[in-house]
């Protein structure tokens, strides 16, 4: 084997591991401020939204904090076990296909939503079709971080 062969097929090793952490690491956080944004969107423009008070945020600022402080690291126990699968996923494809593409990403975050699905199936249909678009975008997301790695080395 060449030493450029060998160097090529490091490089595409460190990819995949970059890939599942990539998405392991900050695909829980990305969909919890997905979720938050979605939150705050819902009731800016909600049956309440003309009524809303932003100045009512900043009252309660130290409680959404408190929040924050909690939230993100259940965010992991949460989402932890479908980002990792979902870099899996899209690793696994950038190996044996090619580098990965968007749509890879998006069926990635279809897989994980399913997944979510299986643990947690006492979700409203409501719930549900919020929670689709959470993990497709923030699947997306941290394809398009990941994808800079598979440019720049294969």
């Amino acid at each position: 084997m060449s030493e450029v062969h060998t160097q090529a097929r490091f490089a595409r090793s460190q990819n995949l591991f970059r890939t599942v952490l990539i998405f392991g690491l900050a695909g829980p956080p990305i969909g919890l401020a997905l979720m938050i944004g979605g939150a705050i969107a819902a009731a800016l423009v909600g049956p309440h939204g003309p009524h809303f008070d932003p100045l009512g945020l900043l009252k309660n600022l130290p409680e959404f904090m408190q929040f924050l402080l909690l939230a993100a690291p259940f965010s992991y126990v949460m989402g932890g076990l479908q980002a990792f699968a979902a870099g899996a996923l899209v690793a696994a494809y950038g190996r044996l296909i090619a580098k990965p593409h968007y749509w890879v990403a998006a069926l990635a975050g279809l897989m994980s939503f399913g997944i979510m699905l299986i643990i947690w199936p006492q979700q409203t249909i409501m719930g549900n079709a919020l929670m689709a678009p959470v993990h497709i975008v923030a699947a997306l997301i941290c394809w398009h971080i990941a994808k800079r790695f598979w440019t720049a080395t294969t």
